[in-house]
């Protein structure tokens, strides 16, 4: 049963799904901005931040630790969306089809970042093997 919450979290979104919306995701510009927020900007910003502290501060990473590990954190950290959520729901409250597509965009963030988060850790775990092989 606890396997299934994730995916209950996804339905419980309320998207709806229609060829219309799905052609339209890539097309608006401020879905285009939510996938790239979540994607690509929370990575870098939780990187860029972390190298930033560790660059004028005595904070240093662990010995074990490389900045591959942080960016793969950084993609960790995109993957959530109740928030955005709660906050499209306030601002897009009375334009349905703009609330219904920012939604979209959302959990197709997620489901990006998701992919994003467990390449970057599987390619850790190679880059790992490869650099203890030697």
């Amino acid at each position: 049963y606890k396997r299934q919450a994730p995916l209950f979290a996804f339905t419980a979104v309320g998207v709806t799904l229609d060829s219309n919306q799905a052609s339209n995701l890539m097309s608006q510009s401020f879905s285009l901005g939510i996938i790239l927020g979540f994607v690509i900007g929370q990575p870098l910003g939780v990187t860029l931040f972390a190298f930033l502290v560790a660059k004028f501060t005595n904070a240093r990473l662990n010995r074990n630790l490389s900045w591959w590990d942080v960016f793969a954190v950084g993609t960790l950290a995109s993957i959530g969306f109740t928030v955005p959520l709660l906050v499209s729901q306030i601002a897009l409250a009375t334009d349905v089809t703009s609330l219904n597509l920012s939604k979209l965009a959302i959990v197709t963030s997620n489901v990006l970042a998701i992919f994003l988060a467990i390449s970057a850790i599987l390619l850790r775990s190679h880059f790992l093997k490869l650099r203890t092989a030697r």
